[in-house]
């Protein structure tokens, strides 16, 4: 290594540097290579990680009319719930994504997955109400740890040109289990009791952290390709915690992109929470067909996130922007959605029109929350990336999670649920608009410092 200039991370190179990391013909290859059919046997089980990880979660929104009636809650009360996940959260994203950092990602992933399985179960243990907060606390201390591991895992087992795609079908396993997992919740809990439901989904939690314990991690050593004067030389450095924080807190528009998934999540956890209360509480429903009814809705709006992946894909080819553009799309879809779902269910109550409305705020927020995890790691070097994923679960819950459902809760005593649905998905879209302006100030200048880094390849553990 000629000089410290040339450590990863610290390393420049001319501005007439060949090497990038734009999508070129035969260059826009996977920083960690596996053969195809097996990354995609590892991505179905980080799926259904994901899939059992928002069904825990949410499960407590399928059963929250019954707990509400058992443990006499307000809907504040309710809403603090959530907030206890999320502080959780929001607490251990970062120390646990060091530890995976250090120690190994795949384990700390399996760790991880048994821990909130656990959690669950005890939420079905639950004698009162602060023993139910603290199963919701010990729930988010098991999954703070997993989204910045599955982030990462994918964006190297697969290119840039199809990162878009893959982590929006991994944000289809939220729907999927926000749909199905709902549906099931509700009917477990309608048929046999909110308790059995909860106990239920500890068994394939288990099994996944199992599976998990197993999966191709990569070393924290990185070998770069640098264009200095025209010759292209290798230069292999070993990765410092130091460096990765230094980069992720000092690029703008990472830290935005980190920030908007929060931002968009004001509205996405509010709506998973109380959706099943406002069918309930709207339309006359009982919780078993609520629940059946959303589910429906998310099943057909799976495809939303897809498109919008592969449409981001497709954008990023052609303009820098390509991501901020569809983050765009995405906001004025949904804001636009919900506008239409509340007038709906405040005056028609028209079932047709709630399905579609209904179902498009949910898919678009959800393609919204995958196009900014993508841009995240677009923008962030292969390994760094476990840590600036870290910052993504403390932006989730530190403002989505804790924020969101509470104020949903707050505005539902005060103006009905409604009129708390309407305004907290707008809260959601302004700062959600205000972050993708921010990065795309900032993105040229950002993209042409990852550049300067060089092209990655990556050592299996």
């Amino acid at each position: 290594m000629d000089s410290e200039q040339e450590r990863i991370g610290t390393m420049t190179t001319p501005a007439n540097s060949k090497i990038s990391n734009k999508i070129l013909p035969g260059v826009d290859t996977a920083e960690m290579q596996l053969p195809l059919m097996q990354a995609n046997l590892w991505f179905s089980v980080l799926w259904g990680m994901m899939f059992i990880d928002i069904v825990n979660r949410f499960a407590l929104g399928a059963c929250l009319p019954y707990i509400k009636a058992d443990f006499g809650l307000t809907d504040t009360q309710a809403g603090m719930l959530n907030s206890a996940f999320a502080l959780s959260v929001t607490l251990f994203a970062i120390p646990v994504s060091m530890l995976a950092f250090k120690w190994s990602r795949r384990k700390v992933l399996a760790l991880m997955v048994a821990l909130w399985s656990i959690a669950n179960w005890s939420t079905g243990l639950a004698t009162g109400y602060m023993s139910l907060c603290f199963s919701r606390f010990m729930l988010g201390f098991g999954e703070a740890g997993y989204a910045p591991v599955a982030y990462s895992f994918v964006s190297i087992w697969y290119p840039k040109s199809m990162r878009g795609l893959m982590l929006g079908i991994l944000q289809v396993a939220n729907q999927v289990a926000a749909t199905v997992g709902l549906m099931l919740c509700g009917w477990l809990a309608f048929t046999y009791g909110w308790q059995t439901s909860f106990a239920i989904l500890t068994i394939p939690g288990l099994i996944l952290a199992v599976l998990g314990w197993f999966m191709p991690d990569f070393k924290n050593k990185v070998n770069a390709q640098i264009d200095k004067m025209e010759q292209v030389k290798t230069v292999s450095s070993e990765v410092n915690m130091k460096e990765a924080w230094a980069f992720s807190l000092r690029t703008p528009s990472v830290l935005f992109s980190i920030l908007m998934t929060g931002f968009i999540l004001v509205g996405s956890t509010a709506v998973a929470l109380w959706g099943v209360t406002l069918y309930v509480r709207t339309f006359g429903m009982n919780v078993k067909e609520a629940s059946a009814f959303i589910g429906y809705i998310g099943i057909v709006s799976i495809f939303i996130p897809l498109v919008m992946g592969k449409f981001a894909d497709l954008l990023v080819r052609r303009r820098q922007d390509g991501r901020l553009i569809a983050s765009i799309i995405s906001a004025c879809v949904y804001l636009l959605a919900a506008v239409v779902f509340t007038y709906d269910s405040l005056h028609a109550k028209d079932l047709v029109i709630a399905f579609i409305s209904y179902g498009l705020v949910k898919g678009f927020l959800i393609a919204a929350t995958a196009n900014a995890n993508t841009l995240t790691n677009d923008l962030v070097p292969p390994h760094y990336r476990t840590i600036t994923n870290s910052l993504i679960p403390l932006s989730n819950q530190g403002i989505g999670g804790m924020t969101g459902p509470l104020l949903c809760g707050i505005l539902s005593d005060k103006l009905g649920i409604n009129m708390a649905f309407m305004y907290i998905v707008a809260i959601g879209f302004a700062l959600q608009v205000f972050a993708t302006i921010v990065c795309k100030v900032n993105l040229k200048k950002d993209l042409e410092k990852l550049e300067s880094l060089g092209r990655f390849s990556l050592e299996r553990e």
